[in-house]
């Protein structure tokens, strides 16, 4: 190995009933965790999963976290950063963010665009995030990862990813990621970032609420168009994107933000209510990309949500 870079670490550590509203960006309030664990290797988890039910979190900034009566996986304490010629090895809960300040130290790099994405490289891989018109699965070598009492190291040709998808969501943890490396643009970490400030929220927010639909709308001077999100939800009536203590974003549609005091119920019955205004509007059904982590009680029968966290 060449070059590493330990960026930060957390004591491997349980947690009884933590204190669920620093878990998530969005930062809501009202969820119950029976059991928060920060394990700091693979093996660890490779003992504890064969034997326990849990969930799976990152940086918790694309996540709404419900109700757990098991025990929630943090992959923070998950680090380090070691590089090997033209790839790097991350730790799954490296930031994405020190990730690309640690390549760009080393000379090479090739997937700046993670810089503006503000979760783990473990929820990147499994939720194939992306921006700028760049995804993660692009970049990938290979990825290691604990399932059915197994560590394996799968390569990319192996690995099945789509669209904010890929076959890790909900599906054992992510311990590390290896990335190919190529030529450093760091003057493309700073156009990323000045498009980001001015055009996104970055508090208390949930990131990007809806995947952009794949249904094409007609467009008379270029054919054909890809539908965006945000525009769909432009089409709504201000009442339908917002709450007492939450609303959509004027300065990005599709960011839900919480004005300091919005409950997990109350941010997850106000996407409900503008995936219905967009299909009354549209005829158009979102698709969640903010991740629905545990149970959620409202009046109505309780929903079952995904079980990872970027």
């Amino acid at each position: 190995m060449q070059a590493e870079y330990d960026i930060f670490s957390l004591d491997n550590e349980f947690i009884e009933n933590p204190d669920t509203h620093v878990l998530t960006w969005i930062g809501t309030k009202g969820s119950r965790i029976k059991r928060l664990w920060y394990p700091k290797t693979a093996l660890a988890i490779l003992d504890f999963t064969k034997h326990n039910k849990f969930s799976v979190i990152g940086n918790g900034s694309n996540v709404l976290l419900g109700n757990l009566d098991h025990c929630l996986i943090s992959t923070k304490s998950l680090q380090g950063i070691q590089f090997d010629k033209d790839k790097v090895i991350a730790g799954a809960g490296v930031n994405n963010l020190h990730l690309v300040q640690a390549c760009l130290k080393y000379g090479l790099c090739g997937f700046e665009f993670l810089y503006t994405i503000p979760g783990t490289i473990g929820g990147a891989a499994a939720m194939n995030a992306g921006a700028h018109g760049h995804e993660v699965k692009d970049y990938i070598h290979s990825v290691e990862y604990v399932k059915n009492g197994e560590i394996s190291l799968i390569a990319r040709d192996q690995i099945q990813f789509d669209y904010r998808w890929s076959q890790f969501l909900n599906s054992g943890v992510v311990t590390r990621v290896l990335l190919n490396l190529s030529k450093a643009n760091p003057e493309k970490v700073v156009q990323y970032s000045n498009y980001v400030n001015t055009k996104q929220p970055r508090d208390f927010t949930l990131g990007s609420t809806f995947k952009n639909p794949k249904t094409l709308t007609s467009n008379n001077s270029t054919g054909f168009k890809a539908l965006r999100a945000w525009e769909l939800l432009e089409k709504c009536n201000e009442c339908e994107l917002s709450s007492a203590n939450a609303y959509f974003s004027k300065l990005h549609r599709n960011f839900i933000i919480n004005s300091g005091t919005a409950t997990t119920i109350e941010v997850y019955q106000l996407i409900n209510k503008a995936r219905q205004a967009v299909l009354r509007h549209t005829g158009i059904l979102l698709e969640n990309e903010v991740q629905l982590l545990g149970e959620f009680e409202t009046k109505s029968p309780r929903y079952m949500g995904r079980s990872r966290g970027a």
